[in-house]
């Protein structure tokens, strides 16, 4: 059984991604030659976020900023990373103490390629091979390096890592090395990690060595947010009632985005055309086998989207809830919100510039008065065609370009349509039902 998979964390434009799995641990998603996971000495005792039952993660309402935390003694070591970019694929990684006490975290670099690479520091910036890797404010306080993992933590859990200056040392393959850094009480210590390939060429090796990976180089986790938040301004935008569908689409949208330039399957290119995101669509379709372009030009039936928006993520759900938003029929005719979920009932529903197959976009809202919903809509860059809403009001339909209609009940049970009471709508005009 697999676990849940890691999240991207990159820029767009580029390759430089990199994984971050539940525990934290970090790899560069291309040239995976080495992973950073860390471990935290507190008054306590050693955690280890992998081994630890209260390693608790988050992702910024959807976007690549990687939250981990551990509990330890009094607070939490809670460590962030999300990507920067620039010439290098910088990451930002961070590490917070939130306790009235410092700790000591260890950054474990592990080799997996199937030879020896170098481990030099300079300065404050770690290098593997002829790659800066890791960039630090200050070089690291103690290390120590080991032919396995295992042998590596009773090394520093023993406390006999080395606290002389640091000597350059081959990491053979599967060994891992340890870079040790005091964090006082409730600071944030900052790093630097570049995910980009090692250099190749004999004067791009010579670049590289003078490299220095600074921390205070990098932008804060709100600028990337709301660079973030800019790029998703773009091709199909939704706003529903549903806070979990809607972080959940937002996450779903943002790693197929950072995927399309690193490995797409033939759902990510697939849904990222049916949101209208073009340019990370080309990349998509251009990194595609044959046989993934085949499977992403079809669109699968969906007998049931209700049961299959609950079931589905990633991509797949940005497809489900494209099918359930706006559902194109062969004959040209489009189902605005085919279905309605039932925790969607008395709530603003928003949907913006969605493409379509002939190339005209359309948009519509969905209103309530009392019980009876409203649609508004409008269709631009194409000819009419038939609309309806089987979700809201199977008997409406129209062919105007835009318009607005009050409809009759939704199509749901009494039951659902009554559950608790009703509340009114903070958009005004219209009630949610609690």
């Amino acid at each position: 059984m697999t676990g849940p998979a890691p999240t991207l964390v990159g820029t767009l434009g580029t390759n430089y991604v990199a994984d971050v799995d539940i525990h934290g641990a970090v790899s560069p998603t291309r040239d995976a030659s080495w992973s950073l996971d860390w471990w935290i000495g507190a008054d306590d005792r050693w955690h280890r976020p992998a081994a630890e039952s209260v390693t608790r993660q988050t992702v910024d309402d959807g976007f690549p900023i990687v939250e981990t935390s551990v509990r330890i003694p009094s607070g939490d070591a809670r460590q962030t990373v999300y990507g920067v970019g620039g010439a290098h694929g910088l990451l930002a990684y961070e590490i917070e103490n939130t306790a009235p006490v410092p700790f000591v975290v260890t950054l474990v670099v592990q080799n997996h390629r199937r030879r020896s690479q170098r481990v030099t520091v300079r300065d404050a910036t770690a290098f593997l091979g002829d790659a800066p890797v890791l960039g630090a404010r200050i070089p690291p306080a103690r290390w120590a390096h080991a032919g396995s993992i295992r042998e590596l933590d009773a090394i520093v859990t023993g406390g006999s890592a080395r606290a002389d200056p640091f000597v350059p040392f081959e990491l053979k393959p599967g060994a891992a090395c340890a870079l040790l850094y005091p964090v006082t009480h409730r600071t944030t210590a900052h790093f630097a990690l570049s995910v980009a390939p090692a250099p190749t060429t004999r004067a791009a090796r010579a670049a590289a060595a003078g490299i220095r990976l600074d921390p205070a180089d990098l932008v804060s986790a709100d600028d990337v947010r709301n660079g973030w938040t800019a790029q998703l301004d773009r091709g199909l935008r939704v706003r529903l009632p549903d806070q979990v569908v809607s972080r959940d689409a937002t996450h779903a949208r943002v790693q197929a985005m950072l995927r399309a330039t690193v490995d797409p399957d033939a759902a990510d290119a697939a849904a990222l055309e049916d949101w209208g995101l073009d340019p990370e669509a080309v990349s998509a379709w251009e990194r595609l086998s044959m046989r993934d372009r085949s499977r992403a030009s079809r669109r699968a039936a969906i007998a049931d989207p209700l049961d299959a928006l609950a079931a589905v993520d990633g991509s797949e759900l940005l497809l489900t809830l494209r099918d359930v938003l706006v559902h194109e029929e062969p004959d040209g005719s489009v189902d605005l919100l085919r279905a309605l979920p039932p925790a969607w009932l008395g709530g603003a529903i928003e949907v913006h510039d969605a493409p379509l197959r002939d190339g005209a976009r359309i948009g519509f809202a969905v209103r309530w008065h009392g019980a009876r919903p409203a649609i508004l809509w409008a269709l631009t860059g194409g000819p009419p065609r038939p609309l309806r809403s089987s979700g809201l009001d199977p008997a409406w339909s129209s062919a105007e370009l835009e318009g607005d209609a009050l409809l009759d009940l939704p199509a749901v049970s009494g039951a659902e349509l009554s559950r608790g009471a009703a509340t009114r709508s903070p958009t005004g005009g219209g009630f949610e039902f609690q």
